[in-house]
C-alpha cells in the first residue's frame, strides 16, 4: 500500500512538471485552464485532467459517481496553486510551508501589520476556513486567503496542502489538521524554513 505522503508527493510532482512545462505546451495556458476550473467539480473539465486526475495513486481513485476525498483535494490544490501563481515570475510552491505558517507570515508582513483591520480580516477568513461545514465552503475561503498570499508574494507547500485538504474531509483526522495549522499560525520561527530542493524557481511563459 502507498505511504501516507504519496498524495503530497504526487501533487508536488505535478506542480514541478507544470513549472517545467514538461508537456511542451504553454505554461500560461495550462495555468489559465486550472484557474478556470477552480469552481468546477473534479473531473468536470477535461482541459485539466492531466494535472488533477492523471497518475493519481490508485487508492485515491473513485469507483462511484462521486469524487473521492483524494480527488477533491488534488483538484482543489492544483487549481488554487494556479490562482496563487498567476503572473508570478518565481514559484509560489515552497516545500515545508503549511497554510497556517504562510498565513502567520502574511499577518507579520509590513503591509498587513500596519493595518489592524487587514490583519483581523485574515484571521476572520482563516477562522471561517477552519470551521467550514462543507468542502465547497472550505475551498471558497481558501481561495480568498490564497489571493492575499499571492498579493504578498508568500509561497506555500501545495503537496502538503493537498494532503491536509484530504484529511480535513474525514472527521477522524480533521481536528489534527486544524491543530497543526493553529500551531503553525500561532508560532513562527525567526528563520523561515530553508528550501534546498526548489530555490525560487523562475518560471517562463506565465502571464496574466
Amino acid at each position: 500500500m502507498a505511504g501516507q505522503g504519496d498524495l503530497s508527493a504526487h501533487v508536488s510532482a505535478k506542480v514541478y512538471a507544470l513549472q517545467r512545462s514538461a508537456t511542451g505546451r504553454n505554461v500560461a495556458g495550462d495555468l489559465a485552464n486550472l484557474r478556470r476550473a477552480v469552481n468546477a467539480e473534479p473531473g468536470a473539465d477535461p482541459a485539466v485532467w492531466e494535472y488533477t486526475l492523471d497518475g493519481l495513486p490508485e487508492r485515491y481513485v473513485g469507483r462511484t459517481d462521486a469524487p473521492t476525498a483524494g480527488e477533491s483535494a488534488v483538484h482543489a490544490a492544483m487549481t488554487l496553486y494556479a490562482v496563487h501563481q498567476q503572473s508570478k515570475p518565481t514559484s509560489m510552491h515552497k516545500p515545508g510551508v503549511s497554510l497556517g505558517r504562510a498565513l502567520a507570515l502574511l499577518g507579520r508582513t509590513r503591509s498587513v501589520a500596519a493595518q489592524p483591520d487587514a490583519s483581523k480580516a485574515v484571521k476572520r477568513r482563516f477562522d471561517a476556513l477552519m470551521t467550514a461545514e462543507s468542502f465547497a465552503e472550505l475551498t471558497y475561503h481558501a481561495r480568498g486567503l490564497i489571493q492575499q498570499l499571492r498579493a504578498a508574494d508568500i509561497a506555500l507547500d501545495y503537496g502538503r496542502l493537498a494532503e491536509d485538504l484530504r484529511l480535513l474531509q474525514r472527521p477522524a483526522t480533521a481536528n489534527s489538521v486544524r491543530l497543526r495549522w493553529g500551531r503553525d499560525y500561532a508560532f513562527v520561527p525567526s528563520s523561515p524554513p530553508s528550501d534546498q530542493t526548489n530555490p525560487q524557481t523562475t518560471l517562463e511563459g506565465e502571464e496574466a
